[in-house]
């Protein structure tokens, strides 16, 4: 009988113990599916938040003055970055691309070995915009996975760079 509640009280904290050691984000947890598969930086920013304040609406007073006679989206006189959608491409192997009128293609991240934070890189061409949104002028920067939709539909990652703490969510 002791045998048989000892091998019970086993296999309820192993059952237990598998879920709670699948978390892999600190906000949720990405269930028995590779989290490499899934877009982090997909749809419309929502929350841009610098040392806790929201500072969302602060990023429209970086954008570079408009240029007349030019293509979209450089002559485009409306310029609000919650309109901008950004969208990832699965490149190869744990590289994605990533686009948007923000910048000219060149912008990609990768997945790092602990699968819990990305490495974003590249050198996007940024007439349309003043501000580097991921990365610095100097290089790539590691940004922290916080939530990850499994659907890709919301995510947030997070950075500290020069003792400032960046969070950006975004939801498609």
């Amino acid at each position: 009988m002791k045998l048989k509640a000892l091998l019970i009280s086993f296999v309820i904290l192993a059952i237990v113990g598998l879920f709670t050691a699948c978390k892999k984000y600190p906000e949720n947890t990405v269930w028995f599916k590779n989290p490499t598969d899934i877009p982090v930086i997909n749809g419309h920013i929502t929350a841009y938040v610098v040392n806790g304040i929201d500072s969302l609406d602060l990023l429209n007073l970086y954008y570079a003055p408009v240029m007349p006679n030019t293509v979209y989206p450089y002559g485009n006189p409306v310029r609000d970055v919650k309109a901008e959608k950004f969208g990832a491409r699965h490149n190869s192997g744990q590289y994605w691309d990533v686009s948007c009128d923000l910048f000219d293609f060149n912008l990609t991240y990768k997945w790092n070995d602990d699968k819990k934070s990305i490495h974003i890189g590249g050198v996007p061409l940024q007439y349309y915009y003043n501000k580097q949104l991921f990365i610095t002028g100097n290089g790539d920067i590691n940004w922290q996975i916080v939530y990850l939709d499994k659907n890709g539909k919301k995510s947030k990652i997070k950075t500290t760079y020069n003792d400032v703490i960046y969070e950006i969510t975004f939801e498609s």
